[in-house]
């Protein structure tokens, strides 16, 4: 068995990827299930079963934590930006792990300069699983007038630092209609992406890694998306045709946001053929470790 967990602090942010990892291994025949706990019967606390870890950086120095991951084989999705100072910890404890996932080809050349080898290039792709549910919760707050289907006004969720309100301020100065939503999750974020067409990726960090759990599931909406380049161009380059960048000083931000809405459905359907997350991870290689449980 596949066992899936994220830390319940932190789990919101990686809850629709971990679902799109569980929908694609167990339609590959590879089982698989989420899970809220470590402290799974001991019985299930083999090496003979697999765990996959998101958020692993923010539990890596728990001692019990180790204890519980070291019974399994264990695999550490990475999501973070590996050149920060305050993951050198974490980035110490990924050598015990045994096999590292990545969706950022930086990240994976950042640790091999670090003689950390067990690392495999899994970017985000299309899955059903990202797909929302068109039923209404009808005691969702947001199912009132203040979210009414709109395709001009520019949506940014994630939570707000100096340097993304700084970058939002400069959008409103080109009288744009930016809204923003800090810290929005579960059906408040579900009713926003339904809500919604356009949608803005600001980093949080400089010198940023594309943060593809953010655009990936608006993507699979058939929401448009813009977005600030990253540190990674490999990355940029991969979703240049779902996406559109905008330059540091605005100066095309107009016109990348027309194209984004006048291409939202052509790229759509171009994603869902071109960029398939199950063909993407068939073609990584893990199903050959995954497949002998």
């Amino acid at each position: 068995m596949i066992y899936i967990y994220s830390p319940p602090t932190i789990k919101c942010y990686f809850i629709q990827v971990m679902k799109a990892i569980e929908y694609e291994l167990n339609n590959l025949n590879c089982p698989c299930k989420i899970t809220d706990t470590l402290q799974l019967p001991k019985v299930e606390r083999t090496k003979k079963n697999f765990l996959i870890l998101f958020g692993f950086h923010d539990i890596c120095n728990i001692e019990q934590v180790k204890k519980y991951i070291n019974q399994f084989t264990t695999i550490v999705y990475n999501s973070e930006q590996l050149h920060l100072n305050h993951l050198k910890y974490y980035i110490n404890c990924l050598k015990n792990i045994d096999y590292i996932w990545d969706y950022s080809i930086n990240n994976i050349n950042y640790l091999k300069e670090l003689n950390i080898y067990n690392t495999v290039h899994i970017p985000l792709g299309y899955s059903k699983s990202f797909i929302l549910n068109n039923d209404k919760d009808n005691n969702n707050i947001l199912n009132n007038n203040k979210l009414n289907k709109n395709n001009e006004r520019i949506v940014f969720i994630g939570n707000m630092n100096l340097r993304r309100y700084n970058i939002i301020r400069k959008i409103d100065s080109l009288n744009q209609d930016v809204i923003f939503f800090d810290k929005l999750w579960g059906n408040e974020h579900d009713e926003c992406i339904k809500n919604n067409t356009l949608f803005l990726n600001i980093h949080y960090y400089p010198k940023p890694i594309l943060e593809l759990f953010r655009i990936i599931p608006l993507i699979c909406n058939k929401c448009a998306v813009i977005s600030e380049y990253s540190s990674d161009t490999e990355l940029d380059k991969m979703y240049s045709s779902y996406i559109s960048f905008f330059k540091e000083d605005l100066s095309d931000f107009i016109k990348a946001k027309e194209i984004s809405l006048s291409e939202r459905l052509r790229r759509y359907n171009n994603f869902c053929n071109e960029m398939s997350f199950s063909k993407i991870i068939n073609s990584s290689g893990v199903l050959k470790y995954l497949k002998n449980i």
